[in-house]
């Protein structure tokens, strides 16, 4: 796969031990003190079930519109 890509191939190498982490999900009010806090440039992407919906030609059920991201400051 490396020599048709340019890129290495990636492998998983077993290591016998456990990565510990938090699973949060950012409330609007965090996401907006964080924004405040923080000097720019931003950057605003779609989520990934978007993406993965418009892949298979569907609309994701929740209107995430990025017209507002300017308004934040």
């Amino acid at each position: 796969m490396g020599e048709k890509t340019g890129f290495p191939q990636m492998r998983t190498v077993p290591i016998n031990a456990a990565i510990t982490h938090e699973n949060d999900v950012m409330s609007y009010d965090n996401a907006r003190e964080i924004l405040e806090n923080v000097e720019g440039p931003y950057a605003v992407a779609p989520c990934v079930c978007v993406q993965a919906r418009e892949l298979i030609g569907k609309k994701c059920k929740h209107d995430m519109s990025f017209k507002k991201a300017n308004n934040i400051r």
